[in-house]
């Protein structure tokens, strides 16, 4: 979601082309297209086989950068899919943060116990 990783040349099926009603006409990206997709449920599968051999020039639409308007579309149209995302990820990250401290309480008290048993047996 972060940028636009889908190749130009990717195949999908009709009926994701008419739940997302083709591409916007207003700006005509194929980002806002696959994240449509996304939003109505459709997974994305990578095929490592070459089915499609693709040129591109210095100067093409491909090898510029995304431009900030660009990115501000996508974020505005498709802001309930970011938000979910990030949701998710605060969560994933909350949970790591207490897994760790969990760990390091756990650590800490193995090697008190650890200490405390050869302090016991060097007396």
């Amino acid at each position: 979601m972060n940028a636009n990783y889908i190749d130009t040349c990717a195949m999908y099926r009709r009926q994701v082309w008419e739940q997302n009603g083709g591409y916007d006409q207003t700006r005509l990206e194929d980002w806002d297209f696959w994240l449509g997709a996304l939003e109505h449920g459709w997974k994305f599968v990578y095929i490592p086989e070459i089915f499609f051999e693709y040129r591109q020039s210095q100067g093409s639409r491909h090898t510029r950068r995304v431009e900030s308007h660009t990115r501000e579309f996508i974020a505005k149209k498709h802001a309930m899919l970011y938000r979910e995302a990030w949701e998710s990820l605060e969560a994933e990250r909350r949970s790591i943060r207490k897994t760790f401290g969990n760990l390091c309480r756990l650590l800490n008290l193995r090697l008190k116990d650890k200490l405390r048993g050869s302090n016991g047996r060097s007396s």
